[in-house]
């Protein structure tokens, strides 16, 4: 299990809409602007932003993190989120 956390420079619903469609209960969309998803496939950042529409086609601005290692303070909503996805990935390899 991977999260990515996927940041747009420019809010575009098309691209939201393409994630709740692409990660159906494996994404949270935080902001306009950023969002986590979920793969549960291997893959890399180019294969998620591409499902997104971050390439010419799309023509969605942004970016995507492999988040492995990550460290912060945020809201408890994204920590919540994120150990619930952890438990779950957990529970499905067992």
């Amino acid at each position: 299990m991977d999260i990515y956390a996927v940041i747009l420079t420019e809010p575009d619903v098309a691209a939201w809409e393409r994630v709740r469609e692409g990660w159906p209960g494996e994404h949270i969309i935080l902001t306009d602007r950023i969002a986590f998803v979920r793969e549960q496939a291997v893959t890399t950042t180019h294969d998620v932003a591409d499902k997104v529409g971050m390439n010419r086609e799309g023509n969605v601005n942004g970016f995507v993190l492999d988040t492995a290692y990550i460290a912060g303070w945020t809201s408890s909503r994204l920590c919540e989120w994120m150990e619930k996805i952890s438990a779950r990935s957990r529970r499905q390899s067992v």
